[in-house]
């Protein structure tokens, strides 16, 4: 790739074109340290780089170059401009072939956003007090369809089909669970003082051959406490079943992260769901 500093010899002045290039480095600079580090920056990126990045990345997809056809079910074309704008000029979908992780051919561009879209998650995670974590994936669907993908996941690893659920009444995840067609078995809360707890005797108690997983919960609304989740993975790594934390808004409390490092730590955790819209304030746009 010819350097734009080759490429404006002979234009102006040495010194002055010099001096157009350090200012233009500095400004890159932050990006080319995201691409060496490929974690989240100490410092947050000002809109206009973000902007800048973007702009780099969609242009590399295929739908942007000119020679192209532009035929055929898999390229990107949006008819409206604010459309294109909304998603920052990224036309094209993540994932190949049903697997969402997967490099699209057609979106380079697209692809390498993704690519650091879940390098950067998986580094918060870990700086945010989950160190022991192996790996994350940002899906582009809600809580509750992401905990019916990690299902579908279990479904197809086990020939069973029972999914144990301490008692929270929130309807998303129990709908994950019936969507999937796999059987829950709910198991209920009791009264502690001015708390409702759920019982890891309850839990332990209701496990049986036909047990695939245990979904337990972290964060929820007054008077629910969080799950015993270092018991409950403990539990998990006896019986080898599953075990899924949905763990929707507990990034931002210290004490919910440092109960997921021991529970990873003690036993059996196979997945760790948190909502990025409650934890990082993104919005839910598209």
């Amino acid at each position: 790739m010819i350097e734009i500093k080759e490429l404006l010899k002979s234009t102006i002045p040495k010194n002055m074109l010099q001096r157009g290039l350090i200012a233009r480095n500095s400004e890159l600079k932050p990006i080319k340290v995201l691409f060496e580090q490929r974690r989240v920056p100490d410092i947050g990126f000002q809109d206009e780089i973000i902007e800048t990045l973007f702009l780099l990345f969609s242009s590399m997809d295929t739908d942007k170059d000119p020679l192209n056809a532009r035929i055929g079910e898999r390229e990107g074309r949006v008819a409206s401009k604010i459309v294109s704008n909304l998603s920052a000029g990224f036309n094209h979908g993540v994932g190949r072939s049903g697997d969402l992780v997967a490099f699209q051919p057609k979106a380079p561009g697209g692809s390498l956003l993704y690519y650091f879209a879940n390098k950067l998650a998986f580094d918060a995670l870990k700086r945010l007090g989950l160190p022991n974590i192996n790996d994350a994936c940002v899906t582009p669907i809600g809580t509750g369809m992401t905990l019916a993908l990690i299902l579908c996941a279990v479904r197809e690893q086990m020939d069973k089909c029972e999914v144990i659920y301490p008692r929270v009444d929130h309807k998303s995840p129990m709908k994950a669970i019936e969507m999937v067609g796999m059987e829950m078995k709910i198991v209920n809360g009791r009264v502690y003082g001015d708390a409702v707890r759920v019982p890891v005797e309850g839990i332990e108690a209701a496990l049986s051959e036909e047990t695939a997983a245990i979904v337990s919960t972290t964060t929820f609304f007054p008077p629910r406490e969080p799950d015993n989740i270092k018991e409950i993975a403990k539990l998990a790594k006896e019986w080898n079943i599953y075990h899924i934390i949905n763990n929707a808004y507990g990034v931002q409390s210290r004490e919910i992260m440092r109960m997921i490092r021991g529970a990873v730590d003690a036993g059996r955790v196979d997945a760790i769901l948190q909502s990025t819209d409650k934890n990082f304030l993104t919005p839910n746009l598209i």
